[in-house]
């Protein structure tokens, strides 16, 4: 009995250890095969909380989130008719309050995307609008300096109402798209990559079908999109994911997904979300075939590979994105009942369903030459700071939080991890202002850092 036991065993390590020093790109696939997911995790659990009402009250507008300092700002553009169209309005986290008319676009977006670079200071807005019949803008915004600076328009199958996403910190992917008119026959499947450092367009593998006004996101280098229109009023609620190759760009390899649980939606609010070693997407909202509004929540487990359904947020309506920072929360703004709407709200992720181990760090997917602890940011902070380490084996990892006397107060990992660079949120909420230590230990490597509270 020993013997077998003993053989069982060196076959489970030998199984993890072959796992670990040959990762797959394509994190969907991993689910099944990752020791730190765990089936009887708790599900996933959110709130949605009401924030005060955008004066953009205008259907197909976009937004884009980014954090100065302690403050998270999303910016809403465009949308509506007339001078609403180039308007931008800024939202500010600390005061729960907007400004309108915050700066003016160079062209009229409506139906358009906005994206965030890393960092605090550039936003890119494309799209274009029917009434001018412009199609493909793009647009480069300079958060800090409040300045607008047009960029190389997209062209081929120049759209708006396409699903854009960011990859490698510059490169823009635009995912299908049309003319943003319902019943329409001009939706595309092209699949076009912009160059922010160079301003350059290339193309890489198309969608398996036309689509467009579909939610979506991305996570390490694969790209997931959900729902929309097919064309002339033909409506889905196919979903699929597409793996970039991160040696060659121009090459995706294109899969389906499980059909998404609410129907075929058009135009929902859609953002990735990360709580601790879990992440997803965010999906709320839209139009049931063109037509019928929803307030319907769902969210796409990476860890799970799994449709998980959420509380509705809080008006059935259509016509509108998500944002955010890629962390817990996420944003969505606006909108369209009859008419256009300002209702502005959050949902914040409690819990996200497994714990499949983020291995990717700005849709990066290359293994650490090395073990580090880096410094927290924001330091100062309040009441939440990211820490990052990076392993470049697997290893059992425990990174616990102490006060200055040395006491541990908080453990926020302990457990097997695979290769890979890992951040991970702590809340301090309940805790007083002062100087706190992590640290992380990995096999036999250690390192503490100290970080500062100030609340």
């Amino acid at each position: 009995m020993k013997k077998v036991t003993f053989l069982l065993v060196i076959f489970f390590l030998i199984s993890f250890l072959s796992y670990a020093q040959n990762p797959d790109y394509d994190y969907g696939n991993n689910k099944n095969d990752i020791k730190g997911y765990s089936e009887f995790s708790p599900l996933t659990s959110a709130t949605w909380t009401t924030l005060a009402v955008s004066p953009h009250a205008v259907s197909r507008s976009c937004c884009a989130a980014i954090k100065s300092g302690d403050t998270v700002f999303v910016f809403q553009f465009g949308g509506g008719a007339s001078a609403q169209l180039t308007n931008v309005a800024r939202y500010n986290s600390k005061t729960n309050t907007w400004t309108n008319n915050y700066s003016t676009m160079p062209a009229p977006i409506s139906a358009g995307s906005a994206v965030a670079l890393p960092g605090d200071s550039v936003i890119y807005v494309i799209g274009g609008n029917s009434g001018t019949s412009a199609y493909g803008i793009c647009l480069k915004y300079n958060v800090i300096a409040n300045t607008w600076t047009t960029m190389a328009i997209m062209p081929t199958s120049p759209c708006t109402d396409q699903l854009t996403v960011v990859y490698r910190d510059s490169l823009i992917f635009c995912v299908g798209g049309g003319d943003g008119l319902f019943n329409s026959s001009v939706v595309y499947n092209a699949v076009r990559i912009y160059n922010s450092k160079t301003n350059t367009w290339t193309m890489t593998t198309s969608l398996p079908t036309n689509l467009s006004m579909s939610g979506g996101g991305i996570w390490g280098d694969t790209i997931y999109v959900f729902c929309g229109v097919t064309g002339s009023g033909v409506y889905t609620a196919n979903c699929y994911k597409g793996v970039i190759n991160p040696t060659n760009l121009s090459q995706i390899t294109w899969t389906t997904l499980p059909v998404y649980p609410s129907g075929s939606i058009t135009r929902m609010a859609s953002f990735v979300v990360v709580k601790n070693n879990s992440a997803g997407i965010m999906c709320s909202g839209g139009a049931i075939s063109g037509g019928t509004l929803t307030n319907a929540s769902n969210f796409w487990n990476f860890c799970t590979q799994s449709w998980q359904t959420l509380p509705n947020n809080s008006l059935a309506r259509s016509n509108f994105k998500g944002t955010g920072l890629k962390d817990s929360i996420a944003y969505i703004t606006a909108g369209y009942t009859t008419t256009g709407v300002g209702t502005f709200e959050k949902i914040t992720f409690s819990l996200i369903d497994g714990n499949c181990l983020i291995t990717s760090i700005n849709n990066q997917s290359t293994v650490p030459d090395k073990y580090e602890l880096l410094q927290n940011y924001p330091n100062p902070f309040n009441p939440i700071t990211k820490i990052q380490y990076s392993i470049p084996k697997a290893e059992f990892v425990k990174l616990s939080v102490f006060d200055i006397l040395g006491k541990e107060i908080d453990v926020l990992v302990n457990g097997n991890r695979l290769p890979g660079s890992y951040i991970i949120d702590f809340d301090a909420s309940s805790l007083s202002s002062g100087v706190y230590f992590y640290k992380v230990t990995a096999g036999d490597y250690s390192d503490i850092k100290k970080m500062m509270l100030i609340k």
